[in-house]
């Protein structure tokens, strides 16, 4: 575990040096979030009596360095595709944001709606005349072979899907005009995001408020650095904003009771077991050969494998219970790299990991790109926030080859990308956002 800790601990220290000290960039994000795994592991260790196999650490070390190779080689491809010459113009002709107040209150209405409509499915489901109950029966009965039970009608989850996108562009724009133009925009612009989170949290859902926090730091970051020409301040802004997880961490923790959890553990504990316990239940799956036979891809594409066959997840397989030598109950999950791992080996460990830091790396040195040339890459940055979670939790679970890389995914960037131009009007001037 030590090993973990400084492998972990000595990747994010050289990638932040070596990429210009960016803080945001993909090797950090994803590092970090294993640094936090591995030290929780480490805390749990005696409780649970556990100690790592050295098979893990290679596989978990392994595909981090290969994840790291991919977004180095992903910045040799931006720069072959966006040389410095072009660096010599300065203006443009083309679009700038603006505020869409009559968009921005039809969104806000369409999610209060479909909001109200999921709290009343969710109160049917299970008959239960409290929230929490029904909540409770909703999330263990979706995870049960029973899920079919728990569906939401077609044109509900599109529209959930919609107001989504929307939301996240609304927080985006608001955003832009706070930190980049300095104007006080309506505060409107904030309340599809918080609808949003109301609807995450009664769909039993936290994780979702912690994707919402990271998309705004990370947008945040990349826009302060566009406005004062410095990553330095952009740094002091994010190590201000994280007195945040001051207020999350027991949050997160306290709602865990009214959101169905039942665990019985101390703050220090529950977090440990959660942070940690994705990679001890990966180290445990190896210990213990729970291979099974199926479909090459069918844990790593699941919403692929789920769209060809009609079929859902493999439950069974990917959310088995593990528990420690000593009968500790340690976790359902198993990071990201045993999805990999179950279905294509160390092999395809290190295949998917090289693409993952390849797309990242990509979003990533555009958007660094885009700041020096004063032509903010608006939209790349939103989708790299929006789906920097995926790697921050791949410590955890794996939710961009598996979840991300679908039709409704595609889908969703294309109404992301469609309420992003809606704040976008005609003018010669300077152009600030693409």
């Amino acid at each position: 575990m030590i090993t973990l800790i400084v492998s972990f601990l000595a990747i994010n220290i050289i990638s932040f040096w070596y990429l210009k000290k960016n803080i945001v960039n993909p090797i950090n994000i994803l590092a970090i979030g294993f640094l936090a795994g591995a030290i929780a592991l480490y805390y749990a260790k005696d409780d649970w009596n556990v100690s790592l196999d050295n098979k893990t650490i290679f596989i978990l070390i392994l595909g981090t360095i290969v994840y790291c190779i991919g977004v180095l080689v992903a910045e040799f491809i931006v720069d072959a595709f966006s040389p410095e010459r072009s660096l010599e113009k300065k203006y443009y002709l083309d679009a700038e944001l603006m505020s869409n107040s009559t968009l921005v209150i039809t969104l806000i209405i369409v999610e209060v709606i479909a909001t109200f409509v999921v709290y009343k499915y969710i109160m049917g489901f299970s008959g239960a005349t409290s929230l929490s109950s029904a909540i409770s029966y909703y999330r263990n009965t979706l995870m049960s072979a029973d899920a079919s039970l728990v569906q939401f009608p077609g044109w509900l989850n599109q529209i959930m899907k919609v107001t989504m996108a929307g939301s996240y562009v609304s927080l985006f724009i608001f955003m832009y005009f706070r930190l980049v133009r300095e104007k006080k925009e309506s505060w409107i612009l904030i309340i599809p995001i918080i609808v949003y989170m109301i609807q995450s949290l009664i769909l039993g859902g936290r994780l979702q408020l912690i994707r919402v926090l990271l998309f705004t730091l990370i947008c945040a970051y990349f826009l302060t650095m566009y406005k004062s020409k410095s990553s330095k301040k952009a740094n002091r802004f994010l190590m201000a904003s994280s007195k945040w997880l001051i207020i999350i961490l027991p949050f997160f923790y306290l709602i865990k009771g009214f959101l169905g959890r039942t665990s019985s553990d101390t703050f220090l504990a529950y977090i440990a077991r959660y942070l940690g316990g994705p990679i001890e239940c990966f180290d445990l799956y190896i210990k213990g050969n729970y291979f099974s036979s199926h479909l090459k891809g069918q844990e790593t594409f699941a919403s692929i494998y789920q769209l060809v066959t009609g079929k859902g997840d493999v439950q069974s397989l990917t959310f088995r219970w593990m528990q420690s030598p000593n009968g500790i109950w340690v976790g359902n999950v198993y990071t990201g790299y045993k999805r990999y791992f179950v279905d294509f080996g160390v092999t395809g460990v290190v295949i998917l990991l090289f693409l993952l830091g390849l797309i990242f790396g990509c979003m990533y040195f555009i958007i660094l790109r885009s700041i020096k040339r004063r032509k903010l890459a608006g939209y790349v940055l939103m989708c790299y926030g929006f789906f920097a979670y995926s790697i921050l939790f791949e410590f955890f679970d794996d939710t961009f080859f598996s979840v991300s890389v679908s039709v409704g995914t595609i889908l969703q960037l294309l109404e992301m990308y469609v309420f992003y131009r809606l704040f976008l009007v005609s003018a010669k001037s300077e152009k600030e956002i693409n």
